[in-house]
């Protein structure tokens, strides 16, 4: 019988840092005002990067840390909540 089994995981950041203290630079927001009601102390944004670079660089990380001939795999699975193209919308 076959069997699925999760072996690794891997992931990837942009290099660009965005810290709280320039969205209070920018929008008069206090880091705590802004950590408070989101929880977020820096985002990440993408400058040199694509979304296809960076899953690149994550499955790479996921697969450096199984010590499996890779030969052997027979599926990666990746997820990502971002995307390089907009969702289509609906329109009536």
């Amino acid at each position: 019988m076959n069997s699925i089994e999760i072996l690794s995981n891997g992931v990837a950041l942009p290099k660009k840092e965005i810290e709280n203290d320039i969205l209070n630079e920018k929008f008069n927001l206090s880091q705590t005002w802004i950590y408070d009601r989101t929880g977020i102390e820096k985002r990440y944004y993408i400058e040199n990067e694509t979304i296809t670079s960076l899953s690149i660089e994550a499955v790479k990380e996921a697969l450096k840390k199984v010590d499996i001939d890779i030969q052997k795999i027979g599926i990666i699975v990746f997820a990502t909540t971002s995307t390089e193209k907009l969702m289509p919308r609906y329109i009536i």
